[in-house]
């Protein structure tokens, strides 16, 4: 007999269920809308699969948000957010976490979402647009963003910050890449 699917504790499938409920749309509709199978997304929304950060973004891009807020929507507001080391709704980039992984650090409801990646892909993937004003900060390593067509090499230390609607992408060039994005969503 095979063992059960391990169930994710942080809630984000929940999170991602109730938004798709208030948005009036069913399984079906969501996954028609972002070209997923509704059986994928019930998986997800049951805490049994996480998609992947590409997959996160056309679900954002739905519901007419951002990978953050999707993110940060699976915690509670409580009246001061802190979130420790090793806590946070964690996905990765694709199937290799050497391509990124992503931790939410602002829980949801906060005038600002950030969230902490560790590792980027070699490649450039497709680039991702979303509501907000976007800062991007490396810790270490060296990667290359791409924005509206334009690359900027950024070493330890180096910022861009840009509108967030502007097609926008990252890729690793050495180094242990470690990034911080924080997002300022308009309302």
């Amino acid at each position: 007999m095979p063992a059960a699917p391990q169930v994710s504790p942080d809630g984000f499938g929940s999170a991602l269920r109730r938004r798709r409920i208030e948005a009036g749309l069913t399984l079906r509709d969501l996954a028609a809308r972002v070209d997923l199978s509704p059986s994928f997304l019930s998986q997800v929304e049951r805490d049994i699969t996480r998609p992947r950060l590409a997959t996160l973004q056309r679900i954002a891009e739905a519901f007419d948000t951002s990978m953050h807020a999707l993110l940060g929507a699976a915690d509670p507001t409580p009246a001061v957010s802190v979130v420790r080391a090793g806590e946070g709704v964690r996905l990765l980039h694709d199937g290799d976490p050497e391509h990124g992984v992503a931790r939410a650090l602002v829980h949801q409801g906060r005038d600002i979402e950030a969230i902490e990646v560790s590792g980027a892909p070699p490649d450039f993937a497709e680039p991702y647009s979303h509501p907000g004003a976007e800062l991007l900060y490396v810790v270490s390593g060296e990667v290359e963003v791409e924005v509206s067509g334009e690359v900027h090499r950024l070493g330890v230390g180096d910022a861009v910050s840009y509108r967030a609607e502007a097609p926008h992408r990252t890729r690793h060039l050495s180094g242990d890449v470690r990034l911080l994005i924080v997002n300022a969503p308009r309302h």
